[in-house]
């Protein structure tokens, strides 16, 4: 095969609800959240329950245009800032 994939589009089945609701007042080791997917995709659940781990992939929406910084102070003040481009 030789296609050449050049984009991927990502259409979201769910959306996250937390408590928290600015990312200032979340402790770095998380908190309480529910994961609510749309209808149209909840029979891809059927028989979740039988499963012993679920992997969660997500995309962060809640973020301004432009280059990202991450500074994880809070965890450890010895890491070094991080810049993400989108």
């Amino acid at each position: 095969m030789n296609a050449k994939m050049n984009s991927i589009e990502l259409r979201p089945i769910g959306t996250v609800l937390s408590e928290e609701d600015s990312t200032a007042k979340m402790s770095p080791q998380g908190g309480n959240a529910i994961i609510e997917i749309f209808p149209e995709y909840t029979a891809a659940l059927d028989r979740i329950d039988e499963n012993s781990h679920l992997w969660i992939l997500f995309l962060v929406s809640r973020i301004q245009a432009g280059i990202l910084t991450a500074s994880p102070t809070r965890v450890n003040p010895n890491v070094p800032s991080m810049a993400f481009s989108p």
